[in-house]
């Protein structure tokens, strides 16, 4: 993604708009964050802002609000929560529509809440800033549904928070979060940067989240199930010690049918990438990401069945020595690495411990062990039965090499399979097995 002072941001317009004005106008990026329609007809240039319902803008001191059909002011206040808030009401009311909020910075005092069939735009995430002392600073109503948040950077004014930026709380469904900063690295740390609280089909794309001190994004089930959620292209950048980039925890219910594709996890000093616990049975999907800097695991799947990683990345960076790139572990179930890179970890780059069924194919683990030379392995299956390891390539490139075997299978573990590796090059050797049942066959490099 782009650096934070000066991006552009794609095309983007929701399912609502589009089905609504697909019929006469086309869409148009003008470059700098916000979509315009031209109408095929006329080929008048229309900005989103004028169908909205309401317009919020900055007068002077005061905060006014204009009907988007009559352009008369219909609210207006010192006070820019409040004022945000009553057209979020006067919206709701009235069947639904869009709020647009014009750049400018507004003093956030008090938590906004949307509401049903209500859509918040900002003109533009680099110039309209809603600036919170409050927490959280917008949340989505609970057994709301059809709602909408973009076009924003929410900032953060508070010290030591415990609460998220943005909370989606309990049986709220249908939400749309894309195009929005999320930023607390200048005043203060949020406590979480989004937070999902046993909600459904939310749909994160196209963020940025900055400077969180416990977690970026956090899913939690512990209302009931999280299901249907997709994360994109998001970035979460700047984390504090001890924090987490992307946290999800069934607490004894399921987290089913989330997507998590194409995330950075990059710089500050997080403790953890990203971290899946008691997932219950539903299926997640991790594609396309990248952690850098955690300091103590970048992915960890503990607990939780069915999980799939493609392309995934995890590695060192300038501030974060992992200990493990990628662990499974605690009776993990049916969990599938294909394609990902698991590069200069502590310990064992890839780690399947006390887990079964889990399956690495087609990855690649490179000069790991670096904390403790000749004594980590590439790929470490330990007290770990029923498992796959299939087409990977596990060596070591460094003249003082750190990386023990390619595959190591030790402990309790057995009736595994381990075949079709390239695993030359490794401090002592390519691979090792102790499982009399476990089956090795056309590896290179043993």
């Amino acid at each position: 993604m782009s650096s934070r002072e000066d991006y552009t941001v794609p095309p983007k317009i929701t399912l609502d708009d589009w089905n609504r004005f697909a019929s006469q106008f086309k869409v148009f990026d003008d470059g700098i964050g916000f979509n315009k329609i031209y109408s095929k007809t006329s080929e008048k240039e229309i900005n989103l802002g004028d169908i909205a319902s309401y317009i919020i803008f900055k007068d002077g001191d005061l905060i006014k609000a204009k009907n988007g059909k009559t352009g008369q002011v219909e609210f207006s206040g010192s006070d820019a929560a409040t004022v945000i808030q009553q057209v979020i009401d006067a919206v709701y009311d009235a069947g639904g529509g869009r709020v647009f909020i014009k750049a400018g910075t507004y003093s956030i005092n008090s938590t906004i809440t949307l509401k049903s069939n209500v859509s918040l735009v900002g003109e533009n995430p680099n110039s309209t800033i809603l600036l919170g002392t409050c927490e959280p600073i917008i949340e989505f109503g609970a057994d709301e549904e059809k709602m909408e948040l973009s076009g924003l950077k929410i900032r953060s004014d508070v010290e030591n928070p415990s609460y998220p930026a943005i909370a989606i709380k309990a049986g709220s469904a249908v939400i749309w979060i894309w195009n929005c900063i999320i930023d607390a690295t200048a005043i203060g740390r949020l406590g979480h940067g989004i937070q999902i609280r046993s909600a459904s089909r939310v749909r994160i794309r196209d963020c940025w989240i900055w400077g969180a001190k416990g977690n970026g994004i956090r899913l939690v089930a512990d209302l009931g199930n999280v299901w249907e959620v997709w994360i994109e292209n998001v970035d979460i950048t700047d984390l504090a010690s001890g924090s987490y980039g992307i946290f999800m925890d069934g607490v004894g219910n399921v987290l089913d049918a989330i997507w998590v594709t194409n995330v950075n996890i990059l710089g500050g000093s997080p403790d953890y990438g990203i971290y899946i616990y008691r997932a219950g049975g539903g299926l997640i999907h991790l594609v396309g990401c990248a952690v850098e800097d955690a300091k103590v695991q970048s992915v960890w799947i503990r607990e939780s069945p069915h999980v799939r990683l493609v392309n995934c990345w995890a590695g060192r960076g300038d501030s974060g020595d992992p200990q493990f790139n990628f662990l499974i572990s605690d009776n993990s179930d049916d969990v599938t690495l294909t394609g990902c890179l698991a590069v200069k970890a502590d310990e064992h780059g890839i780690r399947i411990y006390t887990s079964k069924r889990v399956k690495v194919i087609g990855c690649y683990a490179i000069d790991n062990g670096q904390a403790y030379p000749g004594e980590r392995d590439g790929i470490n299956i330990a007290d770990s039965t029923d498992c796959i390891v299939m087409g990977n390539v596990a060596f070591d490139t460094q003249a003082s090499k750190t990386q023990r075997y390619g595959v190591n299978e030790e402990g309790s573990s057995d009736y595994n399979i381990i075949t079709s590796n390239s695993c030359r090059g490794n401090a002592t050797g390519g691979i090792s097995t102790v499982g009399t049942n476990t089956i090795k066959a056309n590896n290179i490099g043993v």
